[in-house]
C-alpha cells in the first residue's frame, strides 16, 4: 500500500466528491432501466476504532488515523445523494454494536458472521429500495 502523503481533509473531500458522483451516475443508469439501486457504505475495523487492535506496522497506523477522516468525508455526501433519490445504507451503525468477531484479521474484510449480518441488513434495505422504485414507477 502506498504511503498517504496528503492527509488533509481536502484530499478526502475530493475523493468523496468523486465517490458520490459515481454513485449518482450508477443510480441514474439503473433508474433509466427501472432497476432499483442501493449504495452500501461499509466501514472497516479502523473506522470503528477497535481498541483491541494494535497496529502491526506503519501502514496499519496510517489506516487507523486516516480511515475515520475518509469515512467522514464519504458520510458527508449521503444527504446530497439521498436528496437526489439515491438509496444509501450506511452500515456503520450495525457494526458499531456488533461483536468484534465480525471483522477478519486483515484490514477490511468481514468474517462469515460479519457477512451474514451485513447480508440481512442489505436485504432489508434493498427490499425497501425496490418497493420505493416500484411506487415511483406506478406514479408515472
Amino acid at each position: 500500500m502506498p504511503q498517504i502523503r496528503d492527509t488533509s481533509e481536502d484530499l478526502w473531500s475530493f475523493i468523496a466528491e468523486r465517490w458520490a458522483n459515481s454513485s449518482l451516475l450508477l443510480h441514474d443508469m439503473t433508474a433509466m432501466r427501472k432497476i432499483a439501486y442501493l449504495h452500501v457504505l461499509q466501514p472497516n475495523r479502523h473506522y470503528l476504532g477497535d481498541p483491541t487492535q494494535v497496529p502491526k506496522d506503519p501502514v496499519e497506523e496510517q489506516l487507523r488515523t486516516q480511515v475515520p477522516v475518509a469515512y467522514a468525508a464519504a458520510k458527508s455526501k449521503i444527504p446530497e445523494l439521498t436528496s437526489k433519490g439515491v438509496a444509501v445504507l450506511d452500515s456503520a451503525a450495525i457494526f458499531a454494536t456488533a461483536d468484534r468477531d465480525v471483522f477478519g484479521t486483515d484490514c477490511c474484510h468481514l468474517t462469515t458472521a460479519g457477512n451474514e449480518l451485513l447480508m440481512r441488513v442489505v436485504a432489508a434495505a434493498l427490499a425497501s429500495a425496490i418497493d420505493a422504485q416500484k411506487a415511483s414507477s406506478t406514479k408515472q
